[in-house]
């Protein structure tokens, strides 16, 4: 999972992810 505000807020809507 990188390290970008972006895709920490994807992957708090989808832990799966």
């Amino acid at each position: 999972i990188k390290t970008t505000g972006f895709s920490l807020h994807i992957w708090s809507l989808d832990p799966k992810f």
